[in-house]
C-alpha cells in the first residue's frame, strides 16, 4: 500500500532560486525603513540597522 508523506512547506520550494538585484533590496529596505518612521520607531530601526541617532536634533538650547 502507497503511503504519503507530507514533507510540509519547507521542501516545496528547495530548488527555487530568486536573485534580486541591487536597485530591489534598496526599495525594499526604504519601504522597510518608512514603516519604522510612521510608526515613530526610527530609533529602533536605526538600533537594528546599526546606525548611531544624531543626538544633536534633540538637543534643546536656551538663550
Amino acid at each position: 500500500m502507497p503511503v504519503k508523506v507530507n514533507d510540509g512547506s519547507h521542501s516545496i520550494h528547495n530548488d527555487l532560486y530568486v536573485s534580486y538585484g541591487e536597485q530591489t533590496n534598496a526599495s525594499y529596505l526604504d519601504v522597510f525603513k518608512e514603516i519604522f518612521n510612521k510608526s515613530g520607531q526610527q530609533g529602533h530601526y536605526n538600533m537594528m540597522m546599526g546606525i548611531e541617532n544624531n543626538h544633536e536634533e534633540n538637543v534643546v538650547t536656551t538663550a
